[in-house]
């Protein structure tokens, strides 16, 4: 793997890739001409070859992944995100002395660390930055707590915290609260964290010079349930939640205060299935109509289409290639889906049907050694 990488960092000028400002290259001198790589990160958990953060770019001509390399090394990256402006990278390092890493792009197409510092919890597991860059949330999964970091320009002020109370009936998962997803809900600037130990979807309103965050409760889901991730939809008021433990997708309306009604709740799962699985991440498509979710255990992608009023209709399953899915990215244009297999140790491509989300195999899967968040920048 090590020869692998440095090869691909001897590549990094003569392939085609990303600047350094993670702008695409095209296959042409025309600026308007359609990007034919799309530059994406890739955050890894380091119990085995990996290193850290690795870059890639996905090639939407052949479905291959090109000039694959470690941009930065740090350890247990296990979520990272991009700022939109194109100049840095926020990672979580998911360990007992939790931590949050920022990194600024450089010249060579690398990463150069520029902070570091403590997540306020134990084991950091997501990290999400709001719309404008000016403010960072940290999710703490062992601690059950979080915090808010205002953005000064790349580096991050001092950490503010939020803490939850609580437990669910699951006794090995659920014995108190598990912060595991957070994010930020950019038409009302709420902050959205997701408790899978206490069953609580959380919302919270951040304003410059707070000592604290103060949160209530947007929606409490079924006992067990286990709430992992969500997602919005781009352009209705529609919230989708993926339950880890009930293996379950619901859909939400999103009320003028902020808090969910439920719409629809469906199975991940095939009827008659009886062995073990956990649900993973959900995405919504660019294009508001159809949503997708992983399984690990029955490994697979599930598909839904999204109905006018919110609800969802099952499609179907996409299993081929597919082994212990933990995140997955769709490309800002809907046409392809990349898998990150963990605990396989690969990722792997899907051309998408737009007529109705179903997913086909594409190109050449990439080995990497738990992959577990991909991210297009």
């Amino acid at each position: 793997m090590k020869n692998f990488l440095l090869l691909g960092s001897l590549m990094l000028f003569v392939a085609s890739c990303s600047t350094s400002s993670g702008t695409a290259s095209t296959t042409s001198s025309d600026a308007t001409a359609p990007a034919t790589t799309l530059p994406f990160l890739i955050g890894t958990y380091t119990a085995g070859s990996s290193e850290g953060i690795y870059a890639a770019e996905f090639d939407t001509t052949t479905g291959n992944f090109v000039n694959l390399r470690l941009a930065a090394y740090s350890m247990d990256p296990s979520f990272v995100v991009p700022s939109s402006d194109g100049k840095y990278v926020y990672g979580v390092n998911e360990q007992d002395g939790g931590s949050v890493s920022v990194f600024q792009w450089n010249d060579q197409g690398t990463l150069d660390l520029l902070e570091t510092k403590g997540s306020a919890g134990i084991h950091p597991c997501h990290i999400a930055i709001n719309a404008n860059n000016s403010m960072i949330s940290v999710a703490n999964y062992t601690s059950g707590d979080g915090a808010l970091f205002p953005v000064e320009g790349g580096p991050l002020g001092e950490a503010v915290p939020y803490s939850h109370s609580g437990s669910g009936p699951n006794a090995q998962r659920q014995e108190g609260p598990h912060a595991h997803f957070n994010t930020f809900h950019a038409p009302s600037g709420r902050l959205y964290v997701v408790d899978l130990g206490t069953d609580e979807i959380l919302k919270y309103s951040p304003v410059p010079g707070q000592s604290e965050l103060t949160g209530t409760v947007a929606h409490k889901m079924e006992p067990g349930d286990g709430p992992r991730h969500l997602d919005f939809h781009p352009t209705q008021p529609w919230v989708f939640v993926v339950n880890e433990l009930s293996n379950t997708i619901m859909s939400f309306r999103i009320d003028a205060s902020g808090d969910f009604e439920p719409i629809s709740r469906l199975s991940t799962l095939p009827d008659g299935f009886t062995d073990f699985s956990k649900a993973a991440d959900i995405h919504v498509s660019p294009d508001g109509r159809f949503v997708y979710s992983s399984n690990r255990g029955f490994h697979s992608l599930a598909i839904y289409q999204i109905l006018e009023d919110g609800s969802l209709t099952f499609v179907g399953f996409e299993s081929r290639g597919i082994d212990t899915p933990r995140n997955f990215a769709i490309t800002p244009d809907g046409s392809f889906i990349l898998v990150a297999n963990q605990e396989s140790d690969s990722i792997v491509a899907f051309r998408v049907d737009q007529s109705d989300g179903t997913l086909t195999p594409f190109g050449t899967p990439t080995t990497l050694s738990k992959p577990a968040c991909l991210k297009f920048y």
